[in-house]
């Protein structure tokens, strides 16, 4: 806990620099899951045996996660530059992920599951969904949220 970095102990809470640091790593960590996410649903669109409706709920579902990596890259780099905005953005980011993964997944509950092609389909997808897609966004959320970074001097 050498310079204040940790400064619990005293009841002050994690110093700016700590909590952008963490927010940065898991903001890395999000946009590199997105990424993978994006590829995962061009691989699934260029399959011939989605049918008409499948294929627009994976397109939209793509379009939106490149939409969000895009929010979290420039919310990255206010970060980087040390500008209010950064963790704004990121805090904005982080909230319209949730919502989001959340509408997904109430839309996954209506979804009839296949013939055995895919386990996790349906009703027994949506809580798993749910908890795998909203764990770093809302640790991000809370970061954001912690404390606000200083402005930079100039």
């Amino acid at each position: 806990m050498s310079g204040g970095e940790m400064s619990s102990v005293n009841g002050n809470g994690p110093s700016g620099r700590a909590v952008r640091v963490w927010l940065g790593l898991l903001v890395a960590l999000w946009i590199l899951v997105q990424v993978v996410a994006i590829i995962v649903c061009y691989f699934l669109m260029t399959e011939k045996t989605l049918i008409h409706g499948a294929f627009y709920r994976v397109y939209a579902t793509a379009l939106a996660t490149a939409a969000l990596a895009m929010l979290f890259v420039v919310g990255a780099v206010g970060l980087i530059l040390n500008r209010p905005w950064g963790q704004r953005t990121i805090l904005v980011g982080a909230c319209v992920q949730i919502a989001l993964t959340v509408a997904t997944q109430v839309l996954e509950v209506f979804t009839p599951m296949p013939n055995g092609e895919v386990v996790l389909h349906g009703p027994l997808a949506a809580p798993l969904g749910i908890l795998l897609w909203n764990v770093i966004p809302v640790g991000i959320l809370i970061l954001a949220a912690a404390k606000p970074p200083k402005p930079a001097s100039t």
